[in-house]
């Protein structure tokens, strides 16, 4: 019998185009082999901002203040900044004792600095790729989330930061893929687990299993009533060994600092005291952290909103409620810092959300004629996005690199070769400094010396100052205005040299204190 014409048209359009068989032939394949080609491509993205970098070296004065206590930790066993003294001055005790390890080693610690952070990226390219499984059970959208991992130009920067933040973001994200994927206790106390590392990198990660308390509170397809022993175990078995870890911090912190809050963030919110602004100036910069943040993740977010309709968006809109209060209340310019780093936690559930987003974008597509054509345009101009940001960062990354090298290392490096043995600094900036110069040195921020907190209330660093005697002073002449108020008398504070780059130098004085 002949098959009739319009029959035979209609078979011929139900067929799932070459592309989608394909699609689904790999997806039947019982290994993750997507994983390989997206970490491959996030090394060689990564690799591309390495060799970009006019010199070897870390971006950030912050990086070599984790890379000094690292260093400190392979060759004294403790966690110091001074080589002698116990300090809560790192920022994340855990990326510290990583880092300690290939520096043990003896390997290079710049150098070490950096494979580490191109290693913890190629892990954030798994976790990606797992919390996506977890949440959507779909290869393609779990492959996609994984490409975006490499193709974001902020991952790709965080990775050679020389910080934590990669860190934190691989471990945050293992977190929420256990907590998704847990079906009993033995799972949910892997999630805990997952949580009590996250809060070891950054305390901050507390919000995240506050989160999935609430999250539980109010999941419909909880398997147990929410007032009873099962429910009130599965939160133990999260939250426990987190409790554990902070209690173990705050003895750490309230024996090197007297507070039983962590040192870093204790520091910078006394000295910057954006807590004392009126509530239009702290939302004004939350505002323009959170825009600024944003922009250049436009694609992404196009791709998202195809896909974030799921229940699982809201243990995300938790922790992202959580910490914009904290941060609103406290330190509101801190979400504009080092490229906005502290949101680049909420990167890698947006690109979950950006690959399910792609994959039901493609399989929509009939790949007649008409949506050929509409699917190449929308292509393009998302690729064209995706690019720009990519290499934009790129740009960004070379810049901070050689600004670093050329105006805070040179002057430490000056003030090594130039300064007499044993004279002191004091500093707002003590990465390059302490690593560096091999001086002595004085924070003047309170991260290694927590006595000087207490002089920030009201401005009164002169007085710290005068109590302490600093040989030299090296500060930045807008920090002067705005922060420090030393009150630049040039009977005491001679003026030796100016360290110039980007939008003003480093300023070095030579004091002269009476008696």
């Amino acid at each position: 019998m002949i098959e009739s014409p319009t029959r035979s048209a209609v078979r011929q359009a139900n067929r799932p185009s070459p592309a989608r068989r394909l699609l689904d032939s790999l997806q039947s394949s019982p290994l993750p082999w997507e994983i390989a080609p997206a970490a491959a491509l996030a090394l060689a993205l990564v690799l591309i901002y390495f060799r970009s970098a006019p010199v070897v070296g870390l971006p950030f004065d912050d990086s070599y203040i984790s890379l000094l206590f690292a260093r400190n930790l392979a060759h004294h066993g403790i966690l110091t900044f001074d080589g002698k003294t116990a300090s809560a001055g790192a920022t994340s005790i855990l990326h510290v004792a990583l880092l300690a390890v290939p520096i043990k080693l003896g390997i290079d610690p710049t150098k070490a600095s950096l494979g580490l952070g191109i290693a913890l990226q190629l892990g954030l390219v798994g976790a990606v790729y797992w919390l996506a499984r977890t949440m959507f059970h779909d290869r393609l959208a779990a492959f996609f989330a994984a490409i975006g991992v490499a193709v974001t130009g902020y991952l790709a920067f965080d990775a050679l930061n020389g910080m934590e933040t990669t860190l934190f973001l691989l471990v945050t994200t293992a977190t929420a893929a256990a907590y998704f994927r847990a079906r009993t206790d033995r799972d949910y106390l892997i999630a805990g687990m997952l949580g009590a590392v996250s809060v070891l990198t950054r305390p901050e990660a507390a919000l995240l299993l506050v989160s999935m308390a609430l999250y539980e509170a109010i999941d419909p397809q909880r398997s147990t009533p929410l007032v009873s022993i099962a429910t009130v175990r599965r939160l133990a078995l999260l939250g426990a060994p987190a409790v554990v870890v902070l209690g173990a911090l705050a003895i750490f912190y309230g024996a090197t600092t007297g507070s039983i809050t962590p040192g870093t963030a204790t520091a910078k919110v006394y000295f910057f005291r954006e807590f004392e602004l009126p509530w239009q100036a702290r939302g004004d910069l939350t505002q323009a952290g959170l825009t600024n943040f944003i922009a250049p993740l436009a694609p992404f977010f196009a791709l998202a909103a195809l896909s974030i309709r799921r229940r699982e968006t809201l243990l995300f809109a938790f922790f992202w409620a959580g910490l914009m209060f904290a941060y609103f209340m406290l330190f509101p310019g801190g979400l504009s810092h080092y490229w906005y780093r502290y949101q680049h936690v909420f990167l890698p559930p947006l690109l979950v959300f950006a690959g399910a987003g792609l994959a039901s974008l493609i399989r929509a597509v009939r790949w007649r004629s008409g949506d050929a054509l509409a699917a190449a345009v929308i292509g393009a101009v998302l690729i064209a996005g995706i690019l720009f940001q990519y290499n934009n960062f790129r740009n960004h990354y070379v810049d901070e690199v050689s600004l670093n090298d050329t105006r805070g290392i040179a002057m430490a490096r000056y003030l090594r070769d130039t300064l007499p043995p044993g004279a002191t600094v004091a500093t707002h900036d003590i990465g390059d400094v302490g690593y560096f110069s091999g001086h002595p040195v004085i924070d003047l921020v309170g991260l290694v010396n927590p006595d000087v907190v207490e002089y920030h209330s009201g401005r009164r660093l002169r007085q710290y100052v005068d109590r302490t005697k600093p040989d030299y002073v090296v500060l930045f002449p807008s920090w002067e205005f705005a922060f420090l108020h030393l009150a630049l008398d040039p009977f005491v504070f001679e003026t030796v040299r100016e360290f110039p780059g980007a939008n003003e130098p480093y300023i070095l004085y030579r004091t002269h204190f009476a008696g």
